[in-house]
């Protein structure tokens, strides 16, 4: 199976600063991201216009679906995506073809 690439554009809601949601995503990584079964790796991104993305390598799409089912569960997942503004939310997944 090819690795997946999980990319998540979105904004922040109005009233969450940087360091805020850096902090957030940090622990939302450390409890959450880091343990699922299948992960790879992570990286959180932000452009210069202040949209931001989440970008995480997963060994196979199975591994990318099953994180999205379990976010519902964690306290850690929860309170992060609760610094997003929902409407914002932009996911894609993509297979890695070279690389």
């Amino acid at each position: 199976m090819k690795e997946v690439v999980e990319i998540v554009f979105f904004e922040l809601e109005e009233d969450v600063s940087e360091e805020q949601f850096q902090n957030a995503s940090q622990i939302f990584q450390s409890n959450f991201v880091a343990l699922q079964e299948g992960y790879v790796s992570r990286k959180l991104t932000k452009s210069i216009d202040g949209r931001w993305a989440d970008i995480a390598i997963w060994r196979d799409m199975d591994a990318a679906q099953a994180v999205g089912k379990n976010m519902g569960e964690s306290e850690f997942a929860r309170n992060y995506v609760s610094l997003i503004k929902n409407k914002s939310i932009q996911m894609h997944h993509m297979s890695i073809i070279h690389g």
